[in-house]
């Protein structure tokens, strides 16, 4: 078979040399006709032979035209980061948070104007009066105590008007202060002011939310804030008696002037003298015609001497040895709202 093919191969040589030369495609070469065994296969070795010299030529055109990484594609211009202004570094000075900064809820409080709550607008000018008085004793009392509890010997004595009212004074002297309601069991003070009651401090003690998620700032009163009670827990006590407690009394103390903390009653419930510990004076509220004598008394045994603040008596009634001095103090606050 090989002598065959070779016998084909020297005779297509000799054509070739005895007639002129001329083009022919490769698919179009002419061939001699070969014995039906070889025809075949000199005719597929020609053929490979013309695509190898085809794709030959088409290589050494191709060098000659640019690359496609060159011509048909655009290397994207590189993006510098946009430049970013380095924050503060290391611990904030006390009062230098604002709501903006941490986050606080902005909320305008709704009175029902059931209650005398604020009465900062020349409505009730000796009730306002009587506020910056005690205002003014804590400002200038001389252990300077910021962490305040308003308590009272029982309940309805008033210890969440006058410490809603007693916030709002220190608020109004350009003193940032915190409204804290921290009678779990009977909480008020959202309820008063027309907040919402959750979440607040139950549910920071109870590490479902951080301190910043439930303060909520008073839109008329930018200085006052104000932290809810929260969700309602069938043990305040176990809350309350916990490193949790202190350290938010500790991150308050740096926050604001001044924390006004509600706090349940003092005879009788074992919250009071669990949150004593961490605070740095009592106010106590008492009533003429409504607190027990016995339990006054015996809730003023429970207050350590260097933590007593004073005491605030809510609503006296006349005396008619005040009513010459009642006739020129309401004669002289009408006068002065008139103005």
């Amino acid at each position: 078979m090989g002598k065959i093919v070779e016998a084909a191969k020297r005779a297509e040589q000799e054509k070739l040399k005895s007639t002129p030369a001329q083009s022919l495609e490769p698919d179009k070469a002419e061939v001699a006709p070969l014995p039906d065994e070889g025809e075949q296969i000199v005719a597929e070795a020609i053929k490979r032979a013309a695509r190898g010299a085809a794709a030959s030529s088409s290589l050494e055109g191709a060098e000659n035209t640019p690359r496609a990484e060159e011509s048909d594609f655009m290397v994207p211009a590189r993006l510098e980061p946009a430049p970013v202004e380095p924050g503060p570094v290391g611990p904030v000075a006390p009062g230098a948070e604002t709501a903006a900064s941490v986050g606080i809820r902005k909320i305008p409080i709704q009175l029902n104007g059931s209650a005398p709550v604020l009465p900062f607008d020349n409505i009730n000018a000796q009730a306002s009066e009587q506020y910056r008085i005690v205002r003014t004793k804590l400002l200038h009392h001389p252990n300077k105590p910021r962490i305040c509890l308003i308590t009272s010997p029982g309940p309805g004595d008033g210890k969440t008007i006058t410490s809603i009212n007693l916030a709002g004074a220190l608020a109004l002297s350009e003193n940032r202060v915190v409204l804290v309601d921290a009678d779990l069991r009977r909480s008020r003070i959202a309820c008063v002011l027309g907040l919402p009651e959750t979440p607040g401090l139950a549910d920071v003690l109870a590490a479902r939310c951080e301190l910043d998620d439930v303060l909520i700032e008073v839109e008329q009163l930018p200085n006052l804030h104000v932290l809810p009670a929260g969700n309602p827990h069938p043990n305040p006590t176990e809350l309350l008696d916990s490193e949790r407690w202190r350290e938010i009394c500790a991150a308050l103390r740096c926050r604001f002037r001044f924390a006004i903390i509600d706090v349940p009653p003092m005879v009788g419930i074992a919250d009071f003298e669990v949150m004593l510990a961490a605070s740095d004076g009592v106010v106590v509220v008492v009533r003429p015609d409504h607190t027990n004598r016995n339990l006054c008394f015996k809730a003023l045994e429970m207050i350590p001497k260097e933590k007593m603040i004073g005491i605030t008596v809510n609503g006296i009634n006349e005396w008619f040895l005040w009513k010459s001095y009642d006739a020129y103090h309401y004669h002289y606050y009408s006068q002065v709202g008139k103005s």
